[in-house]
This record gives structure tokens, C-alpha cells and sequence, in this order.
């Protein structure tokens, strides 16, 4: 499991490689902070945004932010030659394939 990429999802979506409160800047971040969005979501990614909120507590920028961060460590890991793997509540490893 050397070449698999760990992310708690209860953990700081950071935790893996910076502090939870300094993520790196891009490469063509102007640094000014936050960005709207707009977006129009498919009927399964609304029911995957109304399920994380009930059952978190988070708003739909809490839940888009830590989708968006989870993607890029994915695609990221990927990218590097690593893999995503989730482990189950009964031990069961399954690889995730980031398309």
C-alpha cells in the first residue's frame, strides 16, 4: 500500500500534505481569496450534495470545497503513479479509478 494515497475523510482535507489552515497557493491564483461559482448539478451529484449535508451538517460551499479538494488529491495521487484505495468498515480494500 506504499504507492496508495491515504485521506481520512473525517480528518482536515489537508492533513495528507499541508496544514489545514495554509493551502499552497496555484500556480494562477491571484491570492484574492474566495471564488464564486455557479453550477448546475446532474440528478446524482444532487443527491450526493443533499445526502453529505444531511448527513454532516455542512453547507453545499463546505461540501463543494471538500469535493473539489478530494478530486485533486485523487487525480493528483493517480497522476504520480500512486493509487486511491478506500477501506471499508469491514477491512475490505476497494481501488477507486479516477476517470
Amino acid at each position: 500500500m506504499s504507492d496508495a494515497a491515504v485521506v481520512s475523510l473525517r480528518a482536515p482535507l489537508f492533513a495528507t500534505r499541508y496544514p489545514p489552515t495554509d493551502p499552497p497557493a496555484a500556480d494562477n491564483d491571484d491570492g484574492g481569496g474566495e471564488e464564486k461559482l455557479s453550477v448546475n448539478l446532474i440528478a446524482r451529484a444532487r443527491r450526493a450534495l443533499a445526502r453529505r449535508m444531511k448527513n454532516t451538517g455542512w453547507n453545499k460551499t463546505v461540501v463543494t470545497n471538500r469535493a473539489l479538494i478530494l478530486l485533486d488529491e485523487a487525480e493528483s495521487a493517480v497522476e504520480d503513479g500512486g493509487r486511491v484505495l478506500i477501506l471499508d468498515k469491514y477491512g475490505q480494500t476497494r481501488q477507486l479509478f479516477v476517470l
